[in-house]
C-alpha cells in the first residue's frame, strides 16, 4: 500500500477492528511505504484497515543580518512543528561585535528548538571602537595629545601634568571613570 503525500501530513496510527496490525513505514520525499501486516500472519478476505493521517504545520524559520554583519548558516528553514532548526551565527564585519537577535535572545550561534510558530529575527550589531577626544585646559599638558580609540568597555591610559603652579584638579568627561 502506498500512501501519497504531499509533506502536509504524517502517518498517526491506524485501525482494524478486533486486529493489530504491525507497521513498517519507510519514508521517502513525497510518498510513505506503509507495510501492514497482522500481528496473525494472515488477512481475512473482508479486512478493512482505517488509516488516520494526522495534519502536520510547516513553519518558517528566517534569519537575516542587520547592517554590519553577515549569517552562516541556512537564513530560511522550513521546519515541522516540533522540531529543531539548523544552527546560524551572526558574524559581524570587522571591527563590530553582535548585540542581540531582534526578539531579545542574545544566543549566538543560535538553534530554535521544539518549534511551535514562524520566527523571523534580525541579527544586530554595533561598532565595537569608542574614541576619545581629550582637551588641555590652561595649566598642563596631557600626553598623549592625540585623540585615543579603544574598544567598548575598555580601558584609556594618559597622563596629566599640571605646570608650575598649578595642581590637578578635577578630570572629567562623559560618561568617564578617572582613576589617579
Amino acid at each position: 500500500n502506498w500512501i501519497t503525500s504531499n509533506g502536509d501530513f504524517e502517518l498517526k496510527r491506524w485501525n482494524q477492528e478486533g486486529e493489530d496490525f504491525l507497521l513498517t513505514i519507510n519514508s521517502q520525499p513525497e510518498t510513505q511505504n506503509c507495510t501492514l501486516q497482522p500481528a496473525s500472519g494472515k488477512i481475512s478476505a473482508d479486512t478493512h484497515i482505517l488509516i488516520t493521517c494526522q495534519d502536520i504545520q510547516i513553519y518558517q524559520l528566517t534569519y537575516s543580518a542587520g547592517s554590519h554583519g553577515h549569517i552562516t548558516g541556512t537564513m530560511q528553514q522550513s521546519v515541522k512543528q516540533g522540531s529543531n532548526g539548523s544552527q546560524v551565527t551572526a558574524q559581524p564585519d570587522d571591527g563590530y561585535i553582535f548585540i542581540n537577535w531582534s526578539d531579545g535572545s542574545t544566543e549566538n550561534p543560535r538553534t530554535d528548538t521544539a518549534v511551535s510558530r514562524d520566527i523571523a529575527v534580525t541579527a544586530n550589531f554595533k561598532y565595537n571602537r569608542a574614541s576619545v577626544t581629550l582637551v588641555e585646559t590652561t595649566g598642563g599638558n596631557l600626553s598623549p595629545v592625540s585623540d585615543l580609540e579603544t574598544t567598548l568597555g575598555g580601558h584609556i591610559s594618559f597622563m596629566v601634568t599640571a605646570s608650575d603652579g598649578y595642581s590637578v584638579g578635577t578630570v572629567s568627561g562623559n560618561p568617564c571613570t578617572v582613576s589617579h
